[in-house]
């Protein structure tokens, strides 16, 4: 049974929400989890392993994310680590944006040395604007709420065969 730290970064709560649903996934399959605000982390060196979540915000994860990683990577460096981002717009927007979304997440990935990452779709309060869905090649009709927590749930296997 190994302790696993799932720290997350969320504006909206729908990262936290995703965290909650990976936590009680991982907890299900025996493991010892903890989900933290990264705020809310002292000291990701005291678990066996650790996952990351946080939006995506132009096209990269959030600063707040690239900053505890860089802050942390001793801690984190030759542990078990996984990191997930929340994207709105991935999978439906064009133009190479998926594409930035997904360079983005890797590098974020690499930085930690995580051993597998996932990008899951979010959601938005309100329509976005003509000019912002024509410049993503968003369609007017795609749901405000694009969630998947059936992914995050399948994804928590992934997860769970890199721990100790």
């Amino acid at each position: 049974m190994a302790a696993v730290l799932i720290g997350y970064w969320t504006k909206t709560g729908t990262t936290g929400e995703y965290a909650e649903i990976l936590g009680q996934a991982i907890s299900a399959a025996g493991h010892k989890v903890d989900v933290k605000p990264l705020a809310e982390i002292i000291d990701p060196g005291d678990y066996d392993a650790v996952v990351l979540g946080a939006p995506i915000n132009g096209m990269r994860p959030v600063p707040e994310l690239t900053a505890f990683i860089a802050t942390c990577a001793r801690e984190l460096d030759g542990k078990p680590t996984a990191l997930f981002t929340v994207s709105y717009m991935y999978g439906k927007a064009a133009r190479g944006f998926n594409k930035a979304i997904e360079k983005g997440t890797a590098r974020a990935a690499k930085a930690m040395g995580a051993e597998t990452s996932m990008i899951f779709p979010g959601r938005v309060a309100a329509n976005l604007p003509g000019p912002v869905r024509f410049l993503f090649g968003v369609s007017k009709d795609m749901p405000l709420d694009r969630r998947d927590p059936a992914a995050m749930k399948a994804w928590a296997s992934t997860v769970a065969a890199i721990l100790p």
